[in-house]
């Protein structure tokens, strides 16, 4: 037995659902639909192929249905000799052009080409796999816990609007990598998601969004993500915890990435570009339960248009929290307020710490043209490099 392409697994290292079959012919399974012949499915754009080796056995005698399974008295013995003869795996992450078939025009038998290509991007072990030629609503997960697959491709906004809720389950979303599963929403929003334990998404760019992520659930992971060209991109509410790695947002007009987190947020290895707010934190607005880390934060042309934090606002937590930013850049950014680069407020804060901080053309003309620290516990600075910052008062950092 052998199987073309890479083994059979998805990216995380799950397997991927098995279809025994043991035709001799080569099946495959497409995204947008197609018509069949013994050689088995062809389509314009692209197939998955199953591969496996001609049997030297030969088999029962048997009558079969369309998908080549007994349907006769004899399919116990042509179970038995497909057992042993051979087990084909399907590789859902092998993609090979085919040509179309010559022997059909597509027709009736496309109709029932697309129902199959649903039928087996619903996969037993709980992945649903889709691409840009044959993502629906009726695939996206709305009201259960579901792993879904987006292949590398760009997709249009059939794959935006998506509205997602269970109570209790998990959502995981993993794309072919953020510069290959790109999701143009053409101003629309992305994903909804709401009471589910946890939100996983990875290896996605959203393209074009009012907002990419708007969610309200337990726990958020972000990781290799990217939002562009959209409104707004984070969205992240009331959620306990919250860890967002390898993130990228340029261009997003209509507002500052927000993230509330009753515990935690995490934000590390994360780039804004080109980015604004109609009041405070002109690239983030962040508001933690107990502990708030920022590290290799890279932030470039963000203003605060009506409100504190040019680039960064960090309000008063729910709780007494600590603040840990190592490692921050910030080039050119501005608020109408106080904190043209960061501004920290909050009485419950126990301890900030900020190290490796570098600001470069900031300013602020109510105060703290760099960094404005408004807090009445332990506040520790070191390696602050503030350059080129503009105040009332001409300081580059205001503490109180």
């Amino acid at each position: 037995m052998s199987t073309e392409g890479r083994p059979n697994t998805l990216p995380n290292g799950s397997p991927f659902f098995p279809l025994a079959l043991c035709s001799g012919a080569i099946p495959a399974f497409h995204g947008n639909g197609g018509w069949y012949t013994r050689g088995g499915w062809h389509e314009h754009s692209f197939a998955i192929h199953l591969a496996t080796d001609t049997c030297t056995a030969t088999p029962p005698r048997h009558r079969v249905n369309f998908f080549e399974t007994p349907v006769s008295k004899n399919k116990k013995k042509w179970r038995k000799w497909r057992r042993n003869c051979c087990v084909a795996t399907f590789n859902a992450w092998h993609l090979e052009h085919l040509p179309p078939a010559p022997e059909f025009q597509p027709g009736a038998m496309q109709v029932l080409g697309i129902l199959c290509a649903l039928l087996l991007a619903v996969n037993a072990r709980g992945w649903v796999v889709v691409s840009p030629t044959n993502v629906s609503k009726a695939l996206l997960p709305t009201d259960r816990g579901a792993n879904v697959a987006f292949l590398a491709g760009r997709y249009t906004s059939a794959a935006c609007d998506w509205f997602a809720s269970k109570r209790y389950k998990s959502l995981v979303i993993q794309g072919a990598g953020s510069p290959n599963t790109i999701i143009d929403c053409g101003g629309r929003q992305w994903l909804h998601a709401t009471r589910f334990t946890t939100v996983s998404i990875s290896g996605v760019t959203i393209v074009n969004a009012s907002v990419a992520l708007n969610t309200a659930v337990t726990h958020v992971i972000l990781e290799d993500m990217a939002c562009t060209r959209s409104g707004n991109c984070f969205a992240i509410m009331m959620a306990k915890t919250v860890s967002m790695a390898h993130v990228s947002v340029s261009h997003a007009s209509s507002g500052p990435s927000v993230i509330q987190a009753t515990g935690s947020i995490t934000l590390s290895h994360a780039t804004f570009q080109d980015v604004q707010s109609a009041d405070g934190g002109g690239a983030l607005k962040l508001k933690t339960g107990t502990k708030l880390v920022l590290t290799d934060v890279a932030i470039e042309r963000a203003r605060a248009k009506n409100g504190d934090g040019g680039a960064v606002l960090i309000t008063d937590p729910y709780a007494a929290a600590t603040v840990h930013m190592s490692n921050i850049r910030i080039d050119t950014s501005s608020a109408s307020g106080q904190g043209g680069g960061v501004y920290i407020m909050g009485s419950s804060f126990q301890k900030v710490t900020v190290q490796d901080f570098w600001t470069f053309n900031t300013s602020a003309p109510a105060g703290g043209g760099a960094l404005h620290v408004s807090t009445i516990q332990e506040l520790h600075l070191s390696n602050a490099q503030m350059e080129m910052c503009q105040a009332s008062e001409g300081e580059c950092c205001y503490v109180m």
